[in-house]
């Protein structure tokens, strides 16, 4: 029966990792589309000053559009069930101390 828990908690352990590794690679892709908006916002106030490549301003636009309404709420759902696993992983261990397994 411990074997079973023990198995069940690496289980959630295994998924909340993914949840959290999901969700760094989220606010990543922000702080990426955060820079390379400030990018852009500079090199529009410096215009007049200095000539930029097309490309690479095409490049920075598609950048800072940054992730989808469909990676927002699929990064949300991944924090909600992250901290129904958190939960849960607390409380067998709770349990196991209780049961003094």
């Amino acid at each position: 029966a411990r074997e079973v828990r023990l198995a069940k908690v690496q289980r959630d352990l295994d998924a909340l990792n993914h949840c959290l590794d999901d969700i760094e690679d989220f606010v990543e892709a922000i702080r990426v589309a955060s820079d390379a908006y400030k990018e852009l916002e500079e090199r529009r106030r410096n215009k007049k000053k200095v000539k930029f490549d097309r490309d690479e301003e095409s490049f920075l636009i598609d950048k800072a559009e940054g992730p989808s309404e469909e990676e927002f709420v699929f990064t949300y759902q991944k924090l909600k069930y992250g901290i129904n696993l958190i939960a849960k992983i607390g409380d067998s261990m709770t349990e196991d101390r209780k049961s003094g397994s």
